[in-house]
């Protein structure tokens, strides 16, 4: 289930890339909107079998942290309602990708970019049922856990004012469409919101 919004303005998406070993510094040097939410997504693909617990830590979703290690994850995100940066590591490079406000635009090396039409907000409801107390005491969860019967691991939403007592969370996109052929051809992540049901 989707709802959609038109976004007025003009963004940019810019695109280069960081040395591996200043990741964590650019990260945490990134312009961010003040008074506003940040959240932070990573992803780790490990080259090794992992346990069940180990399972549990290869997606991270949370308030963004600047003292977080950034580094010991193989790609991730940060995004705010103004825009997002996208990283994922290869080699000794880390390849960036901006999308979003220009006023909160990145330091990139080899930037490239490109000015970006009116995007659409969109809301999709994410995988995931909060569980109640009985339910996070028998299967041995944290507070504010959500599961799915699919998927074999805890699903973890970032703990937010507005979403706290949430059944199910919603997450708004960002979607840049072609004027002339109505294609989305890019996308960034903007928030976290509560499921409404319908009335």
């Amino acid at each position: 289930m989707q709802t959609t919004s038109e976004v007025e303005g003009t963004e940019i998406l810019l695109a280069g890339t960081v040395q591996k070993e200043a990741l964590n510094t650019f990260l945490q040097g990134c312009p961010l909107p003040p008074d506003e939410t940040v959240l932070m997504l990573m992803e780790t693909h490990p080259h090794q079998v992992i346990t069940p617990e180990e399972r549990q830590d290869m997606l991270y979703f949370a308030i963004f942290d600047p003292d977080f290690d950034f580094s010991s994850y193989t790609s991730g995100r940060i995004f705010h309602a103004q825009g997002e940066i996208r990283w994922e590591q290869q080699d000794d490079r880390v390849r960036c990708v901006y999308t979003g406000d220009r006023a909160y635009k990145p330091a990139l090396q080899d930037p490239s970019q490109r000015t970006l039409p009116v995007a659409y907000n969109r809301t999709y409801i994410l995988l995931g049922k909060r569980l109640i107390d009985e339910q996070q005491k028998r299967i041995n969860a944290h507070p504010g856990d959500f599961a799915e019967i699919r998927i074999p691991r805890l699903l973890r939403y970032p703990q937010l004012p507005a979403t706290k007592e949430a059944e199910r969370m919603q997450l708004v996109v960002c979607e840049y469409v072609d004027p002339a052929t109505g294609h989305n051809y890019a996308y960034r992540f903007r928030s976290l919101v509560p499921f409404q049901k319908q009335r």
